[in-house]
């Protein structure tokens, strides 16, 4: 791999510390914001999501026709910067570089942080690959036809976007954490242009991508305790303090 993605994802693991610190709270305080309190997702929810991404197959041809007959090498180098959120080096990089952090500086909001991170991208790779295998929808630079479903067959399986999963993961996991609507700014910025590039480079439909971000945004949302689906929590240890010594 070029160094660029490893230096992605070193400013991404570190993306909060200097926005956070400009507006004075360091990132460790930032951490220990008293969060939201938790949703419980409901059926209806859960349905009205699904529904949306199912119905967004209706316009997956026309929106890749559109994108494709507009694609140029200016647009083809941007994918490029934006594609790189969605890779390896980035997203393992950022949560072992903030696990690595909290051992330095032995704080555990930081350690719990990114052990949240790299639980939601674990849980989140698994999910997305078993969908993709049990989906089986071809991939439009291997199939014209968006319907193109063969379960557990197709071998360049499209439904959902693993970049878009894990770019929307790393963005959500650490925006949730950081509390800083600049930092937010810049790591969905970033997310959404990752999942765009995956559009721009044909290797998926819009419902893919939109199916990916929905995906990772679920995940670290559970994991980070804001939300719960059918009564799955995270680990006590990544989101509660260790009871304090007598």
């Amino acid at each position: 791999m070029p160094r660029f993605p490893l230096a992605v994802a070193v400013m991404l693991s570190l993306t909060g510390v200097t926005a956070v610190n400009a507006q004075g709270p360091s990132l460790s305080r930032a951490l220990r914001d008293i969060p939201p309190a938790r949703h419980d997702v409901t059926t209806g929810e859960g349905l009205t999501a699904t529904v949306g991404i199912a119905t967004l197959f209706l316009i997956d041809r026309p929106v890749r026709d559109f994108l494709q007959a507009h694609r140029s090498n200016t647009l083809n180098g941007v994918a490029g910067v934006f594609r790189t959120m969605g890779t390896a080096p980035v997203y393992g990089g950022a949560a072992l570089g903030i696990i690595g952090a909290g051992l330095i500086a032995d704080d555990e909001e930081v350690k719990r942080a990114g052990g949240r991170l790299l639980l939601s991208e674990v849980i989140t790779i698994v999910t997305d690959k078993a969908l993709k295998k049990l989906i089986g929808r071809a991939r439009p630079d291997a199939k014209e036809s968006p319907w193109d479903i063969d379960p557990l067959a197709n071998r360049q399986v499209s439904f959902p976007s693993g970049h878009a999963a894990l770019a929307f993961t790393l963005a959500t996991s650490l925006a949730d954490d950081l509390h800083n609507t600049w930092s937010s700014i810049a790591l969905y910025t970033f997310a959404t242009g990752t999942a765009w590039s995956r559009l721009n480079d044909n290797r998926h439909w819009p419902s893919d991508v939109i199916g990916g971000a929905v995906l990772g945004f679920t995940v670290s949302r559970m994991m980070s305790n804001r939300w719960e689906i059918l009564g799955i929590r995270p680990p006590a240890f990544l989101t509660e303090p260790a009871s304090a010594s007598p």
